[in-house]
């Protein structure tokens, strides 16, 4: 008579935690690369090993609107007040952000046909979207942001010009990162502000 063999215990937790520390490998990697989402789950990650580098990809996911990233920034002292107010700011624009969840392939085509009618608003969320998790892709995302930026919008502009000056998606290019966030401080967008102190702390360093 045969015997079914089991599976041990042992093994599974030894699969559990080579298939996490795959996930975590992953995800740093892809914060690296400057995925919002992936700078989130890689700074809680690197926060949970007391390891303060894990506030740097908060921050940075934060602001690039990243609305987790900006919870678990506000209550710490690790943040500037004015995030706060791109949150609310971000919500009121992107009122599809409340849906919580992936959107429907329905859904994703009413919003890309808003877009390409001209709804500026809709190109700028449409990266927010993405920088959301919320199963926009990144191509089709960058593609939205450079169309609102071209529109002017002071959000887009300012997350194009953080894209160069990280270099995430784009060559890092501090002349084209700062012209594009001065144009978009100069359309009152605030946070802009914040992104240029980076640039003027990082030469004086």
């Amino acid at each position: 008579m045969s015997r079914t063999k089991r599976f041990h215990p042992l093994l599974y937790v030894f699969f559990l935690f080579f298939s996490f520390d795959l996930f975590c490998q992953e995800a740093e990697k892809d914060a690296i690369d400057g995925e919002p989402n992936a700078q989130f789950v890689f700074g809680q990650d690197l926060l949970s090993k007391k390891d303060s580098r894990g506030w740097d990809f908060i921050f940075i996911a934060s602001l690039q609107g990243h609305l987790k990233a900006i919870d678990l920034l506000e209550p710490s002292n690790n943040y500037y007040p004015e995030i706060v107010n791109y949150k609310n700011l971000i919500i009121s624009q992107c009122q599809d952000l409340a849906r919580g969840q992936e959107f429907s392939d329905t859904h994703k085509k009413d919003l890309r046909k808003n877009g390409n009618a001209g709804d500026v608003n809709t190109q700028y969320c449409m990266w927010i979207y993405y920088v959301n998790h919320l199963g926009i892709q990144k191509p089709e995302a960058y593609t939205w942001l450079k169309q609102a930026a071209g529109n002017n919008h002071p959000g887009a502009l300012m997350s194009l010009g953080l894209l160069y000056l990280y270099g995430y998606i784009v060559p890092e290019e501090e002349p084209q990162a700062t012209r594009l966030l001065k144009k978009s401080k100069d359309r009152d967008f605030i946070l802009s502000d914040i992104a240029l102190k980076i640039i003027e702390k990082a030469k004086n360093n």
